[in-house]
This record gives C-alpha cells, structure tokens and sequence, in this order.
C-alpha cells in the first residue's frame, strides 16, 4: 500500500531539509590536543585533501561552494575550530596555536598524498600554525585575504583600545563592523552581507574576545619564515578592495593571487572565481 503523507509530514520534511542545507556533510568529530571536540565534516575521495579553516566568529559551512566544487577530484574536509560552530568550548585561552593544533587533530583521521590548507581571514595564521607544527612538507597553503604585506603584532595599548566597544556591545559592535569595508563593497550582495553580519554577532563572546586578543597579538611572522626556509609554498588570494603589497609578501616566501570585485568574503562573493583560482593553482 502506498503510503500517503499528511500536510504536517510534509511541512516537517520540508523544513529538515532546509534546516540541513547550511551543512551537506555529516558531522564527524575528534579530539583536540587539549581535549575539546572538533567537529569537521568530510566528502569526495582523492589521493589529495584540501582542508578548509574559516575565519574569525564563522564555521566551516561558510565553505559550502568549495565544497561542491571540489568533492568529485578530492577529498574535502572543512573544520569547526574549537568554540566555533558544532565544535566543543572548555578552553580558558583560544590561541591561534590551539586552533592550529585543532586543525592537525582533524587531519590525523586521514591518509593522503599532499594537503592543501586554505584558511580564511584568521583561518589564514591558524593554518601557518598548524603547518608550522605539521610534521610533513607534503603541504601547501593559500591564505584567503589576511595578509596585505608582512604581519606585525599590535601594541596592546591599541588592541585594548579597538575591544572596547566589543567587550560593551558585542552583537551590535560586531554587526556594525562587518556590514562596512572593508569586509564587504558597495556591490556586495545585501542578502550575503546581512546573512554573515548576522551570523558572525551571534558568536560565544568569550571565545571571540580571546581569539581577536590572541590574533592580533600574535607573531605570525617568525612562523611564515619557518615555513619559507622548509620550501613550503604559500599563496595570499586577496581581494583588490585591500592594500596588497605583493614584493613585500614575496620577501617573506608568500606569492599573491589578486581578485577584483569582491570584498573580504572571496569565497563567497565570487565561488566560480575563486575556485577557478584555487584549482589553478593546484595544478
């Protein structure tokens, strides 16, 4: 006998598959170093992985065009960092190092010929800590729009001084900030841009507040030549809203890829392009 579903099954299946839509994969889960669980999902098969590391108070479906784009040549991975998304809290210090070795726990589940790391805005230092600790060179990294010429920690009078008005109104502060340049121009999608200023405020405040102390203050640099002087190649896709000083990031071993049109959500704004970039540069 056929079966027949009723107007409430079907609301109800309708709304599972739309609530499903932000996240295709199935969430798998590790441990970090420290303990704190790691959520990161996984598709496609190939003898090389390219893992995805989002950024700032964001999770990993924010990969979502990546990730259909590149599940049918390789394997995909994209990762919550710890506090962010499905990912476990616990941690009193969220360091870019923590993050990285978050990033390593989740690559330990794999076999794999070479990895390629791409990390968005703050995913770009978590992913030059992760390979600093890495214990291969099969590794190549792409650093989406983070590094305009050679990073320098902040004074911590200034950062003090930037967090303010974060630490007094977190999802206000945070919303106000992203709508404006230079994350997204003046042609960015209205819809993309409300749906991520949403979605960014409503982060655990703790663990932004300590992340944005512990970016910013970070000495990224002596990593990034760590990683020159083993010959691992690493490549900044910036967008041209931003300064990029492409001779300066050269001296430091980072070549530069330059998008038009496109604010600081590349992978977002413009996925056909960015893909194409990233593929290309693969090859």
């Amino acid at each position: 006998m056929k079966r027949v579903l009723n107007i409430s099954q079907v609301v109800l299946t309708v709304f599972l598959l739309v609530s499903c839509s932000k996240n295709n994969g199935t969430d798998l889960f590790t441990k970090s170093t420290d303990g704190v669980d790691i959520c990161y999902s996984s598709y496609g098969k190939g003898k090389e992985l390219i893992a995805f590391v989002h950024g700032w108070s964001c999770d990993k479906t924010y990969w979502d065009k990546q990730v259909k784009y590149f599940k049918n040549d390789y394997q995909v991975v994209t990762i919550d960092l710890g506090g962010h998304g499905k990912s476990g809290l616990g941690r009193e210090n969220w360091t870019m190092s923590s993050f990285g070795d978050d990033v390593n726990s989740v690559l330990k589940q794999f076999t794999y010929k070479k990895v390629y790391l791409v990390g968005h805005s703050m995913g770009a230092d978590v992913i030059v800590e992760a390979a600093a600790s890495y214990n291969s060179d099969n590794i190549e990294l792409f650093l989406i729009d983070r590094f305009g010429n050679t990073p320098v920690p902040w004074k911590e009078k200034d950062l003090d001084k930037f967090l303010i008005p974060f630490e007094d109104d977190f999802v206000t502060t945070t919303r106000e900030w992203v709508i404006g340049p230079p994350f997204f121009i003046p042609e960015s999608n209205p819809d993309l841009v409300e749906w991520v200023s949403n979605d960014m405020s409503q982060a655990n405040i703790d663990v932004a507040l300590s992340a944005f102390r512990n970016l910013f203050l970070n000495d990224i640099k002596s990593k990034i030549i760590t990683l020159k002087n083993r010959g691992i190649k690493m490549t900044a896709i910036n967008s041209d809203f931003g300064n990029t000083d492409s001779e300066d990031l050269k001296e430091i071993g980072i070549n530069t890829v330059i998008m038009s049109k496109v604010g600081h959500f590349l992978m977002m704004e413009n996925p056909d392009e960015f893909n194409k970039v990233i593929l290309e540069l693969i090859n």
